[in-house]
């Protein structure tokens, strides 16, 4: 299956390559390049807040001409020394600057690099902005510009502007056309020389205005501390194992469009003794979308997929890798499609990877926060007499790069020849450990509990007792899982890391008739049960405490008649404490098997999980009756309320299932 030359649609096309401005000649160069918002022709407001952004782009290309002709008299010492005030308000005065001295680069992909950091520091930038007024902030940059905070700040006829550029699917839109991989290099080279520079006086203009008001000191923190929860530790595989992206590109489809030119300037990005390690991670996001991209729509059937469009909604990585496809084909996915799609992708443990750290709700979600403009470090430039320097950031993405370009070579493995050597492409993937998914969290969480009750069982402290009988907790158990054993276990790592990728897209393959309640759905249930588990093992870890005192008490002859008195109360609670301990651990497992992976004998995945799914209703209940009771619990320790806490437990009457299950 070849790749489409062109990702590219019509409009959006010949947007990009503005013809306009080769009807227009611009200024001598000594003019003042800021913009005026408030005085732009009354024609280019017009066509702007009629979304009409093909005339309003013919409107205003003088004005595009001419200002950037008056920039290019600046160097980037002169920017720092003359004009820093103008892009003091940017949340990297540094970035802005080091992106000024590439401007001169003629290399079609160092542009597209260029555009990446440009829009993605632009972004965050009006993100801060509005962040200091209001910290509900919009999730896109099309919403931002549309956003009364920093209409109030920067003015209508600004943020008009600056959708020109980087607003609705109909304008330019380059924001969402460069990140999703969908401009390449051969239309980088066609687009005009005064479009990236017109950008630069674009953020200038807006400070200019932004100069004038009293800014917010506090400013909107960075996400780059998220970076250190990788670290080499997460995958042993270098830069120098010798597996090029160029070679491994030889025999693939992406061969045959010219976006193959991405792949081998990655190669070149970590070459050197100062490898570029942001733009490498730029430059592979770019690669990941197009390859993930073109071989779903082949997948699906629908070619017309691997293109942007005015009509529809983008097929981005996000929408695949999240399971959200749905809106973007008009139809659901088939299980069929999905499988082919997935051998289409190789080993599916890359594809795990990928859900680890691109998609993780409490990982690093690199890909978003790169391109959102949210890992950033605030820096000021060093002025010397002819010279600038600086503290470069490129060594704080190493990990990231490398770890994504590995995952490129992953994936491009499934469609070429095995390597000549002896290490393959996919080796690394046997030492990596899912760290950030939540099935990956409830595993650990699952096994650290039972940790716990293990310390547990041969306490003298806690017998099997009559106080509290688990049959109470036996029966609740096979009620809501019939013919499942007592000793299930939980999900272990190397297990999830085989098995995630199939796992988390037959949560997308419900049934169309399902209840639209929370307790239907997989994703939604795991984040339930994982606050569970951490509520209870921070109950347990308090019960361990507990134990140590009860210790010290019965060795110590200094304890007072009222202390011992308590400990005595809490010697009695205990067993009712352990009891529901290994209730919810046990339930947890269950719930696991039946509810979230739906992993049985004999069955598929969707099977199980709708056969265990009669009462949803009350599914829900139970989920919240143990919670509040973990809550009521742990507040109640804390306060050393121990004679109230074992008539509270017998007093819960947990939720059953109306209606017996199907099996």
């Amino acid at each position: 299956m070849a790749y489409m030359e062109n990702f590219l649609s019509d409009n959006a096309r010949a947007l990009i390559s503005i013809p306009y401005l080769a009807c227009h000649s611009g200024k001598d160069g000594h003019g003042d390049f800021l913009i005026d918002f408030e005085t732009l022709p009354d024609a280019v407001v017009t066509f702007l807040s009629r979304c009409q952004f093909s005339e309003a782009l013919s409107e205003v290309s003088p004005l595009i001409l001419s200002s950037t002709a008056s920039f290019a008299t600046f160097t980037t010492v002169d920017l720092a020394r003359s004009q820093f005030h103008l892009f003091e308000w940017l949340s990297d005065p540094v970035e802005f600057l080091e992106l000024h001295t590439r401007l001169s680069r003629e290399n079609a992909i160092e542009k597209v690099l260029l555009l990446q950091r440009l829009t993605a520091l632009i972004e965050g930038s009006l993100s801060g902005l509005h962040w200091t007024l209001n910290p509900k902030c919009p999730n896109t940059m099309k919403d931002l510009l549309m956003s009364l905070t920093l209409e109030d700040m920067c003015g209508k006829k600004c943020l008009l502007l600056f959708r020109l550029f980087f607003g609705p699917v109909n304008s330019m839109n380059l924001r969402n056309l460069i990140w999703h991989g969908f401009i390449s290099p051969s239309v980088a080279r066609h687009c005009n020389a005064s479009l990236l520079p017109f950008i630069f006086v674009l953020i200038l203009s807006l400070g200019k205005r932004l100069a004038c008001q009293t800014l917010p000191d506090e400013r909107k923190p960075s996400r780059i501390s998220s970076l250190f929860s990788l670290s080499v530790e997460h995958f042993p595989w270098l830069c120098d194992s010798g597996q090029q992206l160029t070679k491994a590109t030889h025999s693939h489809p992406v061969s045959s469009c010219p976006s193959v030119e991405y792949f081998s300037h990655l190669d070149t990005l970590f070459d050197g003794p100062k490898p570029r390690y942001l733009d490498a991670l730029c430059l592979s996001f770019i690669c990941l979308s197009i390859i993930l991209r073109c071989e779903f729509a082949a997948a699906v059937g629908a070619p017309e997929l691997s293109q942007s469009a005015e009509h529809r909604f983008f097929l981005t990585m996000d929408s695949i890798l999240e399971f959200k496809t749905n809106t973007v084909l008009g139809r659901p996915v088939t299980q069929d499609q999905f499988s082919q799609f997935s051998a289409r992708c190789g080993d599916l443990r890359g594809l795990a990877v990928l859900l680890d750290v691109l998609c993780s709700e409490n990982g690093p979600r690199l890909k978003d926060r790169v391109s959102h403009g949210e890992f950033f470090i605030r820096r000021y430039p060093v002025i010397h007499q002819t010279a600038l320097t600086w503290e470069g950031i490129d060594d704080r993405f190493k990990c990231s790069a490398i770890l994504m370009r590995a995952c490129l070579l992953a994936l491009l493995s499934a469609q070429t020849a095995p390597p000549r050597v002896c290490e393959l492409p996919t080796d690394w993937l046997s030492s990596y450990q899912l760290e950030f998914h939540p099935t990956a969290q409830f595993a650990r969480n699952w096994f650290h509990l039972k940790n716990c009750l293990s310390e547990f069982c041969d306490h003298p402290e806690i017998p099997h007792s009559e106080i509290f009988d688990y049959d109470r907790f036996e029966s609740l158990t096979k009620q809501w899982f019939p013919n499942q054993t007592c000793d299930a276990k939980g999900p272990s790592l190397p297990y999830l890391m085989t098995n995630l990728w199939e796992l988390a897209g037959s949560w997308s393959f419900s049934a169309s008739d399902r209840p639209s309640v929370w307790s239907s759905k997989p994703a939604a249930l795991l984040v339930r049960l994982n606050q569970l588990l951490i509520l209870y093992t921070l109950i347990s870890d308090s019960l361990r405490d507990i134990l140590v005192k009860l210790e010290f008490a019965d060795a110590s002859e200094l304890v007072s008649s009222r202390k011992h008195a308590t400990f005595e109360r809490m010697r009695l609670t205990f067993p009712a404490i352990h009891n529901l301990l290994t209730f919810v651990h046990k339930f947890s497992a269950c719930a696991w098997h039946c509810w979230i992976d739906g992993s049985l004998v004999g069955s598929s995945r969707i099977e199980v999980r709708q056969r265990y799914s009669i009462d949803l209703k009350s599914r829900a209940k139970l989920v919240d009756c143990l919670q509040r009771t973990g809550e009521k619990l742990t507040m109640w320790i804390g306060k050393s309320k121990w004679e109230l806490i074992l008539p509270f437990l017998e007093s819960v009457k947990y939720p059953v299932p109306h209606t017996s299950s199907l099996l």
